[in-house]
């Protein structure tokens, strides 16, 4: 993977945390030490939390907020600036839109679950007489 003809790091083939199915390892891909790498991601969590709905998929949101997102991890990590597209900090969304969208789904699917249990008891009948 080297620079493009923009001087600027192309994004990888394939989808970060897919390594098994053509895409490959986000931070094994970008190289950084692991302190640093631990620390954006930790960034990009809280913005995800702040400025995205975690309970929905990437393709949900706001492209407004998507951009906002963008612009505020390469304002606190500059280094960022020097990926085409900005890619690393997309992968870092989607991954992280990834999870939370499937704890609300796990989350959603528990109410109802405790909610069908609440029904089935209420109303039982009686099989065998």
């Amino acid at each position: 993977m080297g620079n493009n003809k923009s001087g600027l790091i192309p994004k990888p083939e394939g989808e970060a945390g897919r390594p098994g199915r053509g895409g490959y390892n986000l931070e094994q891909t970008l190289g950084w030490p692991k302190k640093e790498y631990e620390h954006i991601k930790k960034f990009m969590k809280k913005l995800v939390e702040e400025h995205l709905e975690p309970s929905k998929n990437f393709s949900s949101q706001s492209l407004s907020s998507l951009a906002n997102v963008r612009a505020l991890a390469s304002d606190r990590f500059p280094a960022l600036r020097n990926y085409a597209d900005h890619w690393p900090v997309m992968d870092f969304i989607r991954l992280e839109l990834k999870y939370t969208c499937g704890r609300a789904r796990l989350q959603e699917d528990k109410k109802l679950v405790k909610v069908g249990k609440a029904k089935v008891g209420k109303h039982k009948t009686k099989t065998s007489e």
